[in-house]
């Protein structure tokens, strides 16, 4: 059985967030590859509980023993590469890629939303990043774009879809009772600028 890390932002008790692990979780159960997920994890007592594979601390300092002995570190979903919210954000992801590939660990970036990335900087360490991944696939062509421009060619990048829709129809695993009864439902809000008015 190989182990596979997940990065994201997961174990913060954020329903959207949590839908996106067990979308990612649903997609390495859909390989039906024999793999061991362990979820870089805020809470990794309650992300045990709630989605019922291994996690880890997501604290810098204990990554590269949740990387050791795995055979890909997955980054993603969600628009974890963003710098709207904090420079930081873009930073903490990253240096885990690095971690991963200072480890030998290959990189895959699934369902990934790139930016806003405002600052250049962030921009320029985005693109390596990308350019040194194993496989990039982004969850919509705004992202494939965005990366492009940055530099990243255009054959290496995939267009997939947002990670909570890998979830059967009618399941959302990992949310019920982290933000009111099982059984509950949750809509999806578009955010964006004037397109989407």
């Amino acid at each position: 059985m190989r182990k596979v890390v997940l990065s994201g932002y997961y174990g913060f008790a954020n329903l959207g967030d949590e839908a996106v692990l067990a979308g990612v979780l649903q997609a390495l159960r859909d390989t039906h590859l024999s793999v061991f997920p362990v979820v870089l994890s805020a809470d990794p007592d309650a992300t045990v509980h709630s989605h019922g594979v291994a996690a880890a601390p997501r604290g810098l300092a204990h990554v590269p023993r949740a990387l050791r002995g795995a055979a890909a570190l997955v980054s993603g979903g969600g628009s974890l590469l963003q710098d709207v919210t904090s420079f930081r954000s873009p930073l903490y992801y990253l240096a885990v890629l690095e971690m991963a590939r200072w480890a030998g660990v290959p990189v895959i970036w699934f369902a990934q939303g790139i930016g806003p990335l405002r600052r250049g900087w962030v921009r320029r360490l985005v693109a390596r990043a990308a350019r040194q991944a194993r496989l990039v696939v982004v969850r919509d062509e705004r992202s494939r774009q965005e990366l492009v421009r940055m530099g990243v060619p255009a054959q290496q990048v995939r267009v997939g879809a947002d990670a909570v829709w890998l979830l059967p129809a009618g399941e959302a695993p990992g949310v019920a009772g982290r933000g009111g009864e099982a059984g509950s439902r949750a809509g999806d809000v578009p955010r964006g600028g004037p397109e989407w008015r």
